[in-house]
């Protein structure tokens, strides 16, 4: 087959005579597609990032991952931490401490 039988066929093609006669219409339905998919992606970032912030000042978290301990005496001890200070532990009761038996 030679290049201009190949060329021929190709024109000859109702899809690509369909895609030639509406190609501006096609590139503006690909060009909001684009559109669309890069608003949806900064939503989600943007979401996603707002959703760790909130996560990191009402409760806290060491890594991505959402390990959220949301009492605020954790949160100070967490948080001092974070500073470099040391912690005043208190020891837990006794009675508050399942025992395994």
């Amino acid at each position: 087959m030679s290049l201009e039988s190949l060329n021929r066929k190709i024109e000859n093609n109702k899809f690509y005579i369909f895609t030639q006669r509406h190609k501006r219409v096609i590139t503006i339905i690909e060009g909001l597609f684009v559109i669309g998919l890069l608003i949806s992606i900064d939503t989600y970032i943007v979401k996603d990032y707002f959703i760790k912030k909130q996560i990191a000042d009402r409760c806290g978290y060491t890594t991505s991952k959402y390990e959220c301990v949301c009492e605020e005496s954790f949160v100070n001890d967490y948080k001092a931490l974070q500073r470099g200070e040391k912690l005043n532990l208190s020891f837990v009761d006794e009675k508050d401490v399942p025992l395994d038996k």
